[in-house]
């Protein structure tokens, strides 16, 4: 099986869609007495069989699974995927950036208290989100 959680895993995996029958597919009956189903492409032209289901409990819902895990659906997830990594690695650096902007204006604020001779409400509320679980200051990376 192909571990889609590793790049080599996502692009060994999108290797093998390129490589396959377009889609779409479709699981259809058969005359034969032990075959459930047959997958088939319905591609204009590249109409063939796929695969064959024999006879089990759950022989047509495994082939309508098959079908519908054809290369387009497949190379449509891993877009889909890649995607999502995307926008989280953007968003992990947005947060890093955001992080080291409270740490600059907590600074600012203590510097500034210390002038004024007094506690900034501020500060104290800042100061409390930017603390971890542990109750010590995160740093500002």
């Amino acid at each position: 099986m192909t571990d889609v959680s590793t790049p080599e895993g996502r692009r060994e995996l999108k290797a093998l869609a390129e490589k396959a029958t377009p889609g779409p597919w479709k699981a259809d009956g058969t005359i034969y007495e032990h075959m459930v189903s047959e997958i088939r492409s319905i591609m204009p032209g590249e109409e063939r069989g796929i695969a064959q289901v024999w006879q089990h409990p759950q022989g047509f819902a495994d082939a309508r699974f098959i079908a519908a895990a054809n290369p387009a659906t497949v190379l449509s997830l891993l877009a889909a995927l890649e995607e999502a990594r995307e926008r989280e690695a953007g968003l992990i650096e947005q947060v890093a950036s955001l992080k080291k902007a409270a740490h600059c204006a907590l600074d600012y604020i203590e510097e500034h208290e210390a002038d004024a001779g007094e506690p900034m409400w501020v500060g104290d509320e800042l100061r409390a989100a930017l603390t971890t679980k542990s109750g010590e200051a995160s740093d500002a990376s």
